[in-house]
């Protein structure tokens, strides 16, 4: 398989977002724009807010921002933005209409992004991909495994028709302590949860993968399969565990127990340089994969790292 250099996330964006002349028109929807209103003149700061909530790169974010806040959004059309969620940038790198504002012709000198040019081939274009697979994606709040599936031919086009996006596990813990059970039973929990991913941008700049698909492709992971394993030497007795959230509203736990509170106090200690785990999961989807996810459990915040994730 080869991989082609995509043209940059920020060119896409301002050539869908097509704002002012160039071929831009407005469309008649809720929120239609008045031009004869005053335009903010703290636009460069409120775009590069939204964009850091979406965790675009900075490389993209800066110029993305300098560049749009030229174009004179109005307060309707940037206010429209910041209420925007940020799969919003799926529909503006697609082309489509966004606030009030759908792009026409091509900005002179702007490049077709390969999001645009895969209207009637495939969903993802192998020649728009930028690394290998399964990608591994980590962030300080984002670490996921991220997939494509389906090969695809269509219209003289390769490549593939979906894409996998795995939830982010992420640490809830407001403490870590020994809990004890009637005496007989002592365990410390870590409380852990799973959310969407939330840096589809991100991850579409770095993989070449349509925000779009990335959008449609996000997986829940719902079961354990395997015992939890120490990659890091624990006290005799005292057992790994992960019991995973059913829900993205429920917790699970990353849990050690033993019957002897005195080697629990040793894990305590231990903990202060952090204690690596290893087990596999299986997310919801058809494909039946399986997932081994290295974690590191600390006593100090972040108390839960994604060390990395490799399929089976």
């Amino acid at each position: 398989m080869r991989y082609l250099t995509r043209p940059t996330l920020l060119a896409a964006v301002l050539w869908a977002w097509g704002c002012g002349g160039n071929g831009a028109r407005q469309t008649p929807e809720a929120g239609a724009i008045n031009d004869a209103a005053p335009l903010p003149t703290n636009c460069p700061s409120r775009c590069q807010a939204k964009a850091d909530a979406c965790q675009a790169p900075p490389a993209v974010s800066g110029p993305l921002c300098t560049q749009l806040c030229a174009l004179g959004l109005s307060e309707q059309q940037l206010s429209c933005f910041e209420a925007a969620d940020c799969a919003a940038l799926a529909t503006l790198q697609q082309g489509g209409g966004v606030c009030g504002i759908t792009s026409g012709q091509q900005d002179a000198g702007a490049t077709p992004s390969a999001d645009k040019g895969n209207i009637g081939g495939c969903p993802i274009p192998e020649k728009s991909l930028k690394v290998s697979f399964p990608y591994f994606y980590a962030s300080s709040s984002n670490a996921t495994l991220v997939e494509v599936a389906g090969l695809c031919e269509k219209n003289g086009e390769q490549g593939y028709t979906g894409a996998t996006v795995l939830h982010a596990l992420k640490d809830k813990t407001t403490s870590v302590k020994i809990e004890s059970i009637a005496g007989l039973l002592h365990q410390i929990d870590f409380v852990l949860a799973q959310q969407e991913v939330s840096a589809l941008v991100a991850i579409s700049t770095q993989t070449g993968i349509p925000t779009a698909a990335l959008q449609k492709g996000k997986r829940m992971i719902v079961s354990v399969t395997k015992s939890t394993t120490a990659l890091d030497p624990l006290p005799t007795g005292v057992t790994p565990d992960v019991f995973l959230p059913s829900s993205t509203s429920e917790p699970g736990f990353v849990r050690f127990s033993s019957q002897s509170k005195p080697d629990l106090e040793a894990v305590l200690s231990q903990l202060s340089n952090g204690i690596r785990l290893e087990t596999r999961m299986k997310p919801f989807s058809g494909s039946g994969a399986q997932y081994t996810y290295q974690l590191k459990v600390k006593k100090s915040y972040p108390r839960l790292e994604v060390l990395g994730i490799q399929r089976q």
